[in-house]
């Protein structure tokens, strides 16, 4: 539905230029600061949105009687059809006698106003939120870094994994000793799909992924 605003490296945030490979999208991404990097590992890793845009619209809108001017830092969708907007501050700027707390202000007020007229959602990811969770940020990493390897053999060896699960939790090491016929790093690579798009579920924000951990078939 968007397409990436092209953004030269030394307009936002050069030296905290970030690529990455969306599986997701199957195709390369970027981000200008480690906030916003760490956001889409967030967003990449849900199996909820189904798709999104960084960097995805500029809108011009009049505020305090003057035209100002305004992009994104992603839009999402989700499986359910609803789309919002996202803007990545960090949370300190959004405190009165910080010296960007005033720009800050009047983005957020201006992207805000502007989806509440558009009909959509609108909501603005601090890093108190997205670091509120280390573990499962790291964990979110992990399986990003999977994305370039799933292919097709993966999904295939996938569905046969996930029809002989049950909703009763057993450690990945099991399904391993279970699929021992396959080589290991097949069926691991093919769990971390399953969890990757949801039918496997995992206990993400509470454990490390490692062999050790329980999964269960997601229903």
């Amino acid at each position: 539905m968007f397409q990436p605003i092209p953004m030269k490296r030394s307009t936002k945030y050069g030296n905290n230029f970030w690529d990455g490979k969306s599986y997701k999208l199957k195709r390369d991404v970027h981000f200008f600061s480690d906030l916003e990097y760490e956001h889409w590992l967030l967003v990449e890793a849900d199996p909820c949105i189904i798709d999104f845009c960084e960097q995805p619209l500029e809108i011009k809108f009049v505020y305090q009687g003057k035209l100002r001017s305004s992009i994104f830092d992603m839009w999402v969708k989700y499986e359910n059809g609803h789309e919002e907007f996202r803007e990545v501050k960090y949370e300190s700027h959004l405190k009165p006698g910080h010296p960007k707390y005033e720009d800050t202000l009047k983005q957020i007020t201006i992207q805000r106003e502007w989806c509440e007229i558009k009909g959509y959602g609108y909501k603005v990811q601090t890093d108190d939120f997205i670091r509120s969770n280390l573990l499962f940020l790291d964990n979110c990493r992990m399986l990003v870094s999977y994305g370039g390897m799933f292919l097709p053999k993966h999904k295939v060896l996938l569905q046969e994994i996930v029809e002989s699960m049950t909703v009763n939790q057993c450690p990945i090491r099991e399904l391993i000793l279970t699929y021992k016929h396959h080589p290991i790093v097949d069926v691991q690579i093919s769990i971390f799909l399953g969890i990757y798009n949801g039918v496997i579920a995992a206990p993400l924000k509470e454990a490390q992924i490692n062999q050790f951990m329980e999964v269960w078939r997601n229903v």
